[in-house]
């Protein structure tokens, strides 16, 4: 292995994600958290606790739910929108690797709207991150890590093509 990177914090335990939400405010003085996950758990109320300790930690929260089963770049702009109207300071991915796949991918263009996917998937450099909104991911599944791993992968409508994104600024 050449090298080995993780995110500057990582829960892990049982009643750790109250804390690390609290956190958010308490500690870095956010004040506005978009939420980003799958219809189905938005139906199940999956979110409902993560959203509920953000409003008690004195955040403002605002959700989007719409997240297609295989998310598209276009998917995602679509959520951007209603990002961009709220202009959150932090963002929270609930769901699988798709939907954190989907938050880290958003997180990427709001911060930097004209970025281009297929540019950064043949190689291009990744922009410096963090400066508009932190990122925080919540796994709902085991297995695939995404939640602390620089990877995404995200699908273009029109041209049927995935691009497999990998950097390290999006942890």
């Amino acid at each position: 292995m050449k090298k080995l990177r993780v995110p500057k914090k990582i829960y892990f335990k049982r009643g750790c994600t109250p804390v690390a939400l609290r956190e958010m405010h308490e500690v870095y003085g956010l004040q506005k958290a978009f939420l980003i996950t799958n219809p189905d758990l938005y139906r199940k109320g999956v979110i409902d606790p993560v959203d509920q300790c953000l409003k008690k930690s004195g955040l403002h929260t605002a959700e989007f739910f719409d997240l297609i089963e295989e998310p598209t770049i276009e998917n995602v702009k679509t959520g951007l929108q209603k990002m961009d109207e709220f202009e959150p300071d932090l963002i929270v991915g609930v769901g699988d690797s798709k939907a954190l796949s989907a938050a880290k991918i958003m997180w990427l263009l709001y911060e930097n709207p004209d970025l281009d996917i297929a540019a950064l998937a043949a190689g291009g450099e990744y922009p410096q991150m963090g400066k508009k909104a932190k990122l925080v991911c919540i796994p709902t599944t085991a297995g695939t890590g995404s939640e602390c791993t620089p990877f995404t992968i995200i699908s273009d409508a029109n041209t049927g093509m995935k691009w497999p994104l990998i950097g390290y600024e999006m942890m």
